[in-house]
């Protein structure tokens, strides 16, 4: 290579940001040199980040609970966008932590109830239960799912996750519940009218 001054290259290792450069000459021959080193941000999985990442969603769960409670206030899109990353991110970050399943359960309900996007509700629905097969509400996610899979007009993801329900969990109240859902899903629309009344 000729000489002349070369760009720098950055290197990330071991959590230290390394900056090489090289003053000129044959970089075969003399090989890169150190110029400066700086720590890069802070482990993003360390114990110090969790606890960060926990406050950050205490904060902005205050903040929604407090938007919700208003009933003169439209629902706030860019909180509940903010509200779903942070659930987002401490899942990806910290899947082993307890409240990670409760995380993406909570992503699904905002996707849901305040976006109105059910097919994203329904997909982070079926991420907590395929992933956490231990979380106390995982029999409640079936029903979550199937309703949401309703709303978007996939009736057969629905029956599917009432059945799942069913069958998974015979003994759970939640399934009575699901039994009417899917009871209440096969019906026509004339035999919806005779049992509820209606036009």
């Amino acid at each position: 290579m000729r000489g002349g001054l070369l760009r720098p290259a950055i290197v990330v290792a071991a959590g230290t940001l390394i900056l090489f450069g090289c003053a000129g000459g044959d970089t075969e021959k003399s090989g890169p040199s150190v110029t400066t080193a700086t720590p890069v941000a802070p482990n993003r999985f360390s114990p110090e980040a969790l606890t960060r990442s926990r406050k950050r969603i205490d904060s902005l769960e205050a903040r929604v609970r407090e938007a919700v409670a208003s009933p003169t206030k439209a629902p706030d899109v860019s909180l509940t966008m903010y509200m779903i990353q942070a659930y987002q991110y401490f899942a990806a970050d910290f899947p082993d932590d307890p409240r990670a399943a409760e995380s993406l359960d909570r992503a699904g309900q905002l996707y849901g109830g305040v976006l109105g996007d059910h097919r994203k509700a329904v997909e982070y629905y079926e991420k907590a239960y395929e992933k956490y097969p231990k979380y106390k509400n995982r029999p409640q996610l079936l029903v979550q799912e199937g309703v949401a899979a309703e709303a978007a007009g996939d009736t057969a993801s629905a029956a599917i996750a009432y059945q799942r329900l069913l069958g998974e969990y015979p003994q759970h109240p939640l399934a009575a519940q699901g039994r009417g859902l899917l009871k209440l899903m096969r019906m026509s629309e004339g035999q919806k009218r005779k049992t509820f009344g209606g036009k």
